[in-house]
This record gives C-alpha cells, sequence and structure tokens, in this order.
C-alpha cells in the first residue's frame, strides 16, 4: 500500500515532530503498574492534552475535532518515532470506556466522563471476566437486582486490568437469569470506591501488577450508571469488544513494526542476519508488520466496518508478536534479559493468545461473520 501525503496532512506531521521533540518526557514510565505509572500515564496524556493532541478524532464538543484516517496513522506513527509514552494504564479508558460511552452513553454519562478521560483524570479498568467465563462471555455468572434506583450485584471478576487503581469499572452482569445467554445482561458504570468491593491484586509472570480479582458483595450501582438499557449489555459489551479488536489496534501495530526493525537492526549489528534462516525469519516479521499496517489504514478507513473485521486484526497481530518475540530470543540469547526489554516483552505476549477473547474464539468469528461457515 503506497501511501501520499497531502499537504495538511504532512504540515500537521511537521507540526506534531516540532511538539514531540519538545514535550516527550526523558523519563521512561515505572516500569510496575503501581501509582507513579498511573501518575506517570495521566501526567503524558494531560501533556497530549494540553498540546491539542490529546482527544484527536473525538468530537468537538469534548476538546477534539474530525481529522483523515491518515492522520490518525501519523499521529500514531510519529508517536513511535519519536519514543513517546504508549497509554500504559489508561488503555481502557481511552480505548474502551471513553468510545463505548460516546457510541452508547447517554449525554449526563458522556458529560461526566468523556472529558476527564481526555484529559487524563480518570482511569478505568475492564470487569468483563470471571473464573468461569473469559472466552465464553455470555457464561458470567456475577448478578445484578435491579431495583428502583440502582442496582444491587454480587459476584466476582478476575484478570480485571488496573482494578487497583482505577476509578470507574466497565462492569458486566448479569440481571435477568431467566432469560438466553446473550440476553439478561446489564453494563454498567461502576465507582471503584463503591462499598463492598474487594481488590486484590494478580502478579504476572513479568512480577507486576496490572491484573485484579474483584470480588463484589452487595455494590450498589445507580440506576442511572447502566449504559445503553437494562438486559441490553451484551450489545453494549461487543461496542465495546469492538474498540479493543479494532480502532484500540492502531498504536499496537505501529510499536509493533517499530520493534521489528529494532531487532533487524540488532540483527545486521551482531550478525545474526547473516544466518539465513534468521534472515527469512526476520523479513517475513518486518513484511507481515507492514501488511498489518495496511490492514490497520482498511479497517480505519472503512466508512462501516464489517462484524468480524476486528477479529482479524486481533489475530494477525497476536499471532505476529508471538513470533516476534520468540525470534527475538533466539538471536539475543543469553543477551535477552539485557537488551531492550525483550525477556519481559516475551513473557509479557504469552497472554496476547487469550486477551479479549482467545485466539480460537476469535477464529470461529472469522470463520462464521466473515466466510459464512457453520457454528
Amino acid at each position: 500500500m503506497r501511501i501520499t501525503l497531502s499537504s495538511e496532512e504532512a504540515q500537521f506531521r511537521d507540526r506534531l515532530r516540532e511538539w514531540l521533540a519538545v514535550n516527550v518526557p526523558t523519563a521512561p514510565p515505572p516500569k510496575f503498574y503501581t501509582r507513579e505509572r498511573r501518575d506517570y500515564d495521566s501526567a503524558w496524556q494531560r501533556r497530549l492534552w494540553d498540546g491539542g493532541y490529546g482527544a484527536l478524532g473525538w468530537p468537538r464538543e469534548y476538546g477534539g475535532g474530525p481529522v483523515t484516517v491518515r492522520e490518525r496513522m501519523i499521529f500514531q506513527e510519529e508517536l513511535a518515532r519519536a519514543g513517546a509514552p504508549d497509554v500504559g494504564c489508561l488503555f481502557i479508558a481511552l480505548n474502551h470506556a471513553g468510545p463505548t460511552l460516546l457510541a452508547r452513553g447517554t449525554e449526563q454519562q458522556k458529560a461526566r466522563h468523556i472529558e476527564p478521560i481526555l484529559r487524563g483524570d480518570q482511569l478505568w479498568c475492564q470487569g468483563f471476566s470471571e473464573p468461569e467465563a473469559g472466552s465464553d462471555l455470555a457464561a458470567i455468572r456475577t448478578t445484578g437486582e435491579v431495583l428502583a434506583d440502582r442496582v444491587v450485584v454480587n459476584g466476582r471478576k478476575i484478570w480485571t486490568s488496573y482494578g487497583h487503581l482505577a476509578d470507574y469499572c466497565e462492569l458486566l452482569v448479569r440481571t435477568d437469569r431467566r432469560a438466553e445467554r446473550h440476553r439478561g445482561l446489564t453494563w454498567l458504570i461502576l465507582d471503584m470506591r463503591s462499598s463492598g468491593l474487594d481488590v486484590r491484586p494478580i502478579r504476572t509472570l513479568t512480577g507486576n501488577p496490572r491484573f485484579c480479582e474483584v470480588v463484589l458483595d452487595n455494590v450498589e450501582v445507580p440506576i442511572d450508571n447502566v449504559v445503553g438499557e437494562v438486559h441490553e449489555g451484551w450489545r453494549v459489551a461487543m461496542t465495546t469488544l469492538g474498540f479493543e479488536r479494532g480502532s484500540g489496534m492502531l498504536g499496537r501495530q505501529v510499536r509493533t513494526l517499530r520493534r521489528i526493525e529494532e531487532l533487524r537492526e540488532f540483527a545486521r549489528e551482531n550478525g545474526a542476519h547473516d544466518d539465513p534462516v534468521l534472515r527469512s525469519r526476520i523479513e517475513a516479521c518486518v513484511r507481515d508488520a507492514h501488511v498489518m499496517r495496511a490492514m490497520c489504514y482498511l479497517s480505519v478507513a472503512a466508512p462501516s466496518p464489517r462484524d468480524g473485521d476486528g477479529s482479524l486484526l486481533r489475530v494477525f497481530h497476536s499471532e505476529l508478536v508471538i513470533r516476534i518475540t520468540r525470534l527475538a530470543m533466539d538471536i539475543l540469547g543469553e543477551d535477552a534479559s539485557t537488551v531492550n526489554g525483550w525477556t519481559t516483552e516475551y513473557l509479557n505476549e504469552l497472554r496476547s493468545k487469550v486477551t479479549a477473547g482467545t485466539l480460537d474464539i476469535q477464529r470461529n468469528i472469522i470463520g462464521e461473520r466473515l466466510l459464512g461457515l457453520p457454528k
């Protein structure tokens, strides 16, 4: 895919480069997801907001404005080029909660949450998965008793990203236990300061407390915090996951391309690129990283993405990242623990097979919704 910039897009890129040259933090983000990491990520998002780059593509009433598809990609590419931080623990807020509220929320909910999210003042977590309901999201058992003015929630959530740092949670609960599996669910805005919450951080292979288990004991959620309609949470949840598997991939694919280019340069310097087998694997990853870039362009540019396009991006990107990190281990050998965080990245990307729905679930979606295969 040949990308040609208009004069306006080239000017946008040049202005952004100038701004990034003086605004990218000199200190790297804290390694672990602690309060210090939250403060770091929030400060960077606030700097983007103050500089006019924190709400690109969002509606004008929330500080944004229209941008072209190429400008969105330019923004991500220039961030990666400048070594700018990624969204870090604001990922759920910026790529899940905010877009979902724009698409499905009430005007009151938007007014309360959108601008604070874009300023970096609100951090969100995701309360979807449960101990016996991960990829099979329709199997959730956490209940919500709907009363006149509130929903009373009881149950357990697991793998709740950034739960120990979050202000709010996008919470999916079963409000009608007699309904069919994909019905009777409700999407709630949960204030993480509510009484009855027990948040238990989970330390991963990398030592990072990124996820949490959350126990909810008679937690009361105001009825005004229902997003969409009561019992119609499945549709809202699919909107949320569509953003995670689709537009949320923009920044990831740019950084993936950057990482494989870094690995190729290292291989050239230490002689690994002279090995024909390693060279072939490296160049295949570089090629596929550019394919991923083109897929993201096409996905964002589509006026009405097909149901299942996000799963294509998700599967392709996850498999590519796994190949890249395993290739890095083979090239670096015993140096892997000291070169650019590759060991941590390798351990971290083992989860890419299961996050946002396992790769097997994504392949089922592709087969059924894009290829028309039977269930």
